[in-house]
């Protein structure tokens, strides 16, 4: 399968989105050669199936070298980021599917599957421990894309380069299986929350701060100058409405 590009209208407004379906893309970008931590950004809503995801279902975002081989390619050249769907030791976790009290679809992940993760050639390399706190809440993804629903959400992923650790944290997650009110953000609104040190989105907490560290080496495996995503399902899809990379140091 391929991403492409959809037009939906939104609240009377017409909005442009790369639609993934079982798809990875990468776009290059200019990053300063002293650079010392940025921020991959996109905001985005899914569709959905009206059932949970099964069988292993699994968003990725971050930093690539190239955009040849990406994270979701049969080989990839050099990633760093995050993954939605696993656990730490790669184990799948299925993306439960709920219409909560709010009544609009989503999906939620356990706070248990969300982890750090580099790739290099076929090796996946997890974090020791998982991005996430221990909490009774759960990650949200607002799933009313295909009835052109205002529901379009925020995800950040902050890389701080080392040497050879790199520290990945997810600075803001929209969480809560229940009463959760579903906040619809602009592109004004995304882009102002990219350049903040820690951005505070309405309805979005710091559920999962925790500050993970893996080893890469962009002088073996190439220097990471692309923004990649990749998704790896067909039946309920993602749409990425906007993607940003900011220069935080």
């Amino acid at each position: 399968m391929a991403s492409i590009i959809i037009a939906r209208t939104i609240g009377g407004q017409t909005e442009t989105a790369i639609q993934m379906a079982n798809s990875t893309w990468a776009r290059p970008v200019a990053l300063p050669s002293a650079w010392s931590k940025v921020r991959v950004g996109i905001r985005f809503h899914m569709t959905s199936t009206g059932g949970d995801l099964t069988g292993g279902a699994m968003f990725a975002m971050g930093l690539c070298s190239g955009t040849v081989n990406q994270f979701g390619d049969a080989t990839t050249q050099n990633f760093v980021g995050a993954q939605f769907g696993y656990d730490a030791a790669g184990a799948v976790q299925t993306y439960l599917y709920t219409t909560s009290s709010v009544g609009t679809p989503n999906y939620y992940l356990s706070n248990v599957w969300t982890t750090a993760i580099t790739r290099v050639g076929t090796t996946n390399t997890f974090s020791a421990a998982l991005l996430s706190n221990p909490s009774s809440n759960d990650f949200i993804f607002q799933a009313d894309a295909a009835a052109s629903y205002a529901d379009r959400g925020v995800l950040f992923v902050d890389i701080t380069k080392g040497s050879p650790n790199f520290s990945i944290f997810l600075p803001a997650t929209l969480n809560g299986q229940s009463g959760v009110t579903v906040h619809d953000f602009s592109s004004s609104d995304f882009l102002n929350f990219m350049g903040q040190a820690a951005p505070a989105p309405t309805g979005y907490t710091n559920m999962f701060s925790l500050t993970k560290t893996l080893a890469v080496d962009e002088v073996a495996n190439g220097t990471l100058n692309s923004v990649a995503l990749n998704w790896n399902r067909v039946d309920a899809l993602w749409e990425i409405c906007d993607v940003a990379l900011a220069v935080l140091e």
